[in-house]
């Protein structure tokens, strides 16, 4: 209960810094996957308690990403559209992921929300991905 809180705090940390694209967003991003793995697991969400793993990795690739990423003579990387070019792919890639993850889900755990868990989770990975670009669909 107390990991909940605290991550739910860091969560909000978090949203608050998204809004406001703040690089600092990443770290705090580091911190909150860490919190919830343990409460991931607690609860028997495999693929959730999977996927902080992937958030700390894509919280570094975003924080260079943003810190190291710009072009020359830039502040910043500018906030962006989704390029249409990426639809698809994107939407290739959502699919496999969620069969990849659903078909892992029930081979190798008892989870007992395989298909919404699989779903929320590939759905994130492109999420996450299009947040470190700064595309403001994501």
């Amino acid at each position: 209960m107390t990991l909940d809180m605290l991550g739910c705090i860091v969560g909000l940390i978090y949203i608050y810094q998204e809004y406001k694209a703040s690089i600092w967003l990443w770290l705090t991003g580091i911190i909150m996957p860490v919190i919830y793995m343990f409460v991931y697991y607690e609860a028997g969400l495999y693929a959730d308690f999977g996927m902080q793993i992937y958030y700390t990795l894509a919280a570094i690739y975003g924080f260079l990403y943003w810190k190291f990423g710009r072009k020359k003579g830039a502040e910043e990387i500018p906030i962006t559209h989704y390029p249409r070019r990426l639809i698809l792919p994107s939407l290739l890639v959502f699919l496999l992921l969620w069969a990849a993850l659903y078909l892992i889900l029930i081979k190798f755990t008892n989870s007992t929300v395989p298909v919404l868990d699989s779903f929320g989770n590939a759905l994130s990975f492109i999420g996450l991905w299009a947040l470190a670009k700064k595309y403001i669909e994501q």
